[in-house]
């Protein structure tokens, strides 16, 4: 969506188009490269060019600063979430799957699940939190928050960049061919044991038949 310089007070330098507010001064991408050296690149929270528009927009910053270490400024990277989520298909993780990019605190950046996308909102991932305190990556079983669905989640940290991405198959889905070759198994056992009884019914009567047969011989001996 463009990129963007500005000075110590974050007041933006004459160069380009103006961004879709006033002054980075309060922004969160602005406040951390601040007060924080050698953060490197930090990406922040996804948010809405104006309430109730569907446009959103991922401000991505690093600190610029001078020879001895001074902070001088910030250059901003404002980027369309959906580039993130876009990647998607319902042919890689089935009409149930999702995929996301949340910061390590939970917070979401940008999520795709079917046609549905989120931008922004507090994911609620209190199952990746708790995974995250043990393991930097894995995968687990949870039911999401966002859209009730229970999915096999895989996850795995962006290492130097506070990120978390994460893939995720819909349980239904994902015990689709578990369930396919039970079903499977059990018309092959129940064929199984229509023929074993079938086999046992022929047996029955070819040893019914062959005491007639006997009984026959022994009374017509006597």
């Amino acid at each position: 969506l463009g990129a963007y310089l500005a000075d110590a007070a974050g007041e933006l330098l004459p160069d380009g188009d103006p961004p879709p507010f006033q002054g980075f001064s309060g922004r969160e991408f602005f406040e951390v490269q601040r007060d924080a050296s050698g953060l490197g690149l930090f990406v922040g929270r996804s948010e809405a060019f104006v309430p109730g528009r569907p446009r959103w927009w991922l401000p991505l910053s690093r600190r610029v600063q001078d020879a001895v270490g001074t902070f001088t400024g910030v250059i901003v990277v404002l980027m369309d979430p959906r580039h993130f989520s876009e990647f998607y298909r319902v042919s890689q993780f089935g009409r149930e799957g999702a995929v996301a990019m949340l910061g390590s605190d939970g917070r979401l950046l940008a999520r795709r699940a079917g046609e549905r996308q989120w931008f922004g909102e507090e994911a609620g991932e209190e199952a990746l939190l708790l995974q995250l305190a043990r393991w930097p990556e894995g995968s687990y079983m949870a039911r999401d928050r966002l859209d009730g669905v229970a999915r096999r989640v895989a996850y795995k940290t962006v290492q130097g960049y506070a990120l978390v991405v994460s893939g995720a198959l819909g349980q239904a889905e994902l015990l689709a061919p578990y369930e396919a070759r039970r079903a499977a198994l059990l018309r092959l056992a129940a064929g199984a044991s229509v023929l074993l009884l079938l086999a046992f019914g022929a047996l029955s009567w070819a040893v019914f038949s062959l005491r007639r047969v006997l009984r026959a011989r022994e009374l017509a001996r006597q």
